[in-house]
């Protein structure tokens, strides 16, 4: 477990992730990878004391386990929760002030185990990405019931996408507004910054959310047949694509940068959502100085981007302004430029890891 140094005067903040953290958080604290995938949790320690661990991703039984457990919980209840990993860790977080999931599956989890008066002495903050979508997809009013007797027991939910998001879900699940709390998701700027490399000729494009509009992207690669595209994506996503489309799997984050770092440009279209697919990767591309066409969808309106002036905003499904946008973008270099420039200094003045930072140690000091 990696544990900074323990102040007794100072909150214990214990953050669930579901992935290996340890040795990137180290190389995260030299520069050399991303603070941002972390959710604040490495630029809190002046403040709290902050535990992770890698206990539940590193053992085999316990993946065995988390498997049968989850696979039997999803049919019976259609909920993806990980539940066994909160009880391995159980001695771990019972004399932890604030628990902090970072993912759905360990909220739910913490919801159920706090229900059973297990975590009776915790605060717990549910960090959610995509649970509205979630409820409002299923169309399964047991469903509905179940997260709202267990979230109940929730302290405060932090939504990144928006305070659309917050407010639909407190009417979905029946509870105040004042246990949602909108933080905008920040960007490590200093790790996504450009850097002196020839540029290449081609779009970029990286996602593997469910939410990415696959159908929307075709029209876009067979309307303009002469530029060339680069998907970043998880296998299994998309189908085979035209001449003019390459397909890259599965690629480290230092390499992902590379890529944005050399492209003319990104687009990152998504169906209609309350999370805001795309956000991080559209962010990020912005930091590092890219011109961005993303989707508007529910709640985007709350950042404030001047369309046309940060990047350009297209309505889901909305191929003329897309169309528009993109020939805008592979024809006009000034444009482009001017684009790059603002992306840049808006995210550095309002979307930074420093901002998001700030406002997770207010959020914890109320609580």
């Amino acid at each position: 477990m990696v544990e900074y140094v323990d102040c007794k005067l100072m909150k214990r903040v214990y953050y669930f992730f579901r992935r290996v953290v340890k040795p990137s958080i180290k190389l995260s604290l030299k520069g050399t990878y991303p603070k941002d995938f972390f959710y604040g949790c490495t630029n809190l320690t002046n403040d709290f004391n902050v535990y992770v661990t890698d206990i539940c991703e590193k053992s085999k039984i316990h993946h065995i386990f988390h498997r049968l457990a989850n696979t039997v919980l999803e049919k019976k209840y259609n909920i993806s929760v990980s539940l066994v990993s909160v009880i391995v860790q159980l001695t771990k977080i019972k004399n932890k002030d604030i628990l902090f999931a970072t993912v759905d599956s360990y909220g739910v989890a913490l919801s159920i185990l706090k229900s059973w008066n297990l975590l009776k002495d915790n605060k717990f903050v549910f960090n959610t990405i995509g649970l509205c979508d979630v409820l409002l997809e299923n169309r399964d009013p047991q469903l509905l019931l179940r997260y709202k007797r267990i979230c109940q027991y929730v302290d405060l939910f932090v939504s990144g996408a928006s305070l659309t998001e917050c407010k639909k879900m407190s009417k979905l699940l029946n509870l105040p507004l004042s246990k949602f709390q909108f933080i905008p998701f920040g960007i490590d700027t200093d790790y996504f910054k450009s850097y002196s490399d020839s540029k290449e000729d081609y779009v970029l494009i990286i996602g593997a959310d469910r939410k990415r509009d696959w159908g929307l992207y075709k029209i876009l690669f067979l309307s303009f047949p002469k530029v060339k595209f680069k998907i970043i994506t998880h296998p299994g996503l998309i189908n085979v694509m035209p001449d003019n489309v390459e397909i890259i799997y599965n690629l480290p984050i230092g390499k992902v940068k590379d890529y944005i770092n050399k492209s003319l440009f990104l687009v990152i279209l998504s169906k209609q959502n309350y999370h805001f697919a795309g956000q991080s990767t559209s962010f990020r591309a912005m930091s590092m100085s890219k011109a961005v066409i993303f989707t508007r969808s529910f709640g985007v309106d709350e950042y404030k981007f001047k369309n046309g002036r940060d990047c350009y905003l297209v309505h889901p499904g909305d191929w003329l302004s897309l169309k528009k946008y993109f020939n805008k973008l592979t024809k006009d270099k000034k444009l482009r430029e001017t684009l790059e420039k603002n992306a840049r200094k808006k995210i550095i003045k309002d979307l930074s890891s420093k901002q998001y930072n700030q406002k997770l140690i207010r959020l914890f000091n109320n609580l």
